[in-house]
């Protein structure tokens, strides 16, 4: 599934167009911090399973050779070679789901919608409520989209370059 932008309290766009500018200024960094946790959660969890997938294929390898040099031993022996087809099997897992691309895709994501947090908060801080320009603000959240677009476009990009052609 396409990564998509949280919209819980979505305000349609027709409709962020009335709001005074403060108030828009205040849903556009709602939408922010929601596009920063749906990247900290995704993140977290690329994160996880690309050092589970790494330790584990490391962990076996290890296994299987030690076991496998105490070849004349015939149970050792076989739990080696299990060992190594399980070695096998995780690196060509790996590549196929890809997790720590998807976990700095993630990274680059979440760097991006940081600093335009950012410049949200020195922009509405550095200037009077009756001086905020709505359509800076819009500016903000267009870039604010173009990242959930790039986002969305690399986590394709990485699906297909990962799908099995059988």
């Amino acid at each position: 599934m396409r990564p998509q932008p949280p919209n819980n309290g979505y305000v349609p766009e027709e409709l962020a167009k009335d709001l005074p500018p403060f108030a828009l200024a205040q849903l556009l960094r709602k939408r922010l911090q929601e596009a920063e946790n749906y990247g900290r959660r995704r993140r977290s969890r690329w994160r996880l399973f690309a050092s589970v997938t790494k330790f584990g294929a490391l962990a076996l390898s290890a296994a299987a050779t030690i076991l496998l040099g105490f070849a004349e031993l015939d149970h050792l022996a076989a739990a080696g070679f299990v060992c190594t087809a399980l070695v096998t099997t995780i690196g060509a897992i790996e590549p196929y789901f890809n997790w720590r691309s998807r976990w700095i895709m993630a990274e680059e994501a979440m760097h991006d919608w940081y600093a335009l947090e950012q410049k949200l908060i020195w922009y509405v801080g550095m200037s009077a409520e009756q001086d905020l320009d709505p359509s800076k603000i819009a500016k903000i959240d267009q870039e604010r989209r173009a990242v959930w677009d790039r986002f969305g476009q690399q986590w394709l990009e990485q699906r297909r370059r990962s799908e099995s052609p059988v």
